[in-house]
């Protein structure tokens, strides 16, 4: 149990994450996923994945992209960019978005589980 109201820093696992790009690369293309670089993040889900070699499970989080293209083409071109997750602000594109973050997370499950 924390201590406090923060999370530690997520820590993906390399070889988990390499498994998870080439499934979501196979299932929507090579133009569609994009690597990000590193940042220090804080989700609680990585709680679950400290300390890998003492019990912690491998962690494996990425990003599926909500916003409305246009809108977010138009934020980054003059600014400010507009809210994110985890705000009551955001503005996520219920579909595409529900439908392709379905299927990457059954394709991803599916993979894992071969």
């Amino acid at each position: 149990m924390l201590d406090d109201e923060s999370t530690p820093s997520l820590y993906n696992d390399p070889d988990l994450m390499g498994r998870v790009r080439t499934t979501l690369e196979s299932a929507f293309g090579k133009d569609k996923v994009v690597v990000t670089p590193r940042r220090m993040g804080s989700e609680d889900v990585g709680v679950f994945g400290l300390n890998p070699g003492a019990g912690g499970i491998p962690v494996a989080f990425f990003w599926l992209g909500a916003m409305d293209p246009e809108k977010l083409a138009a934020a980054k071109a003059k600014g400010p960019l507009p809210p994110g997750v985890h705000t009551a602000k955001f503005e996520p594109l219920p579909e595409p978005t529900l439908a392709t973050g379905i299927q990457a997370m059954t394709a991803v499950a599916e993979s894992l589980l071969r």
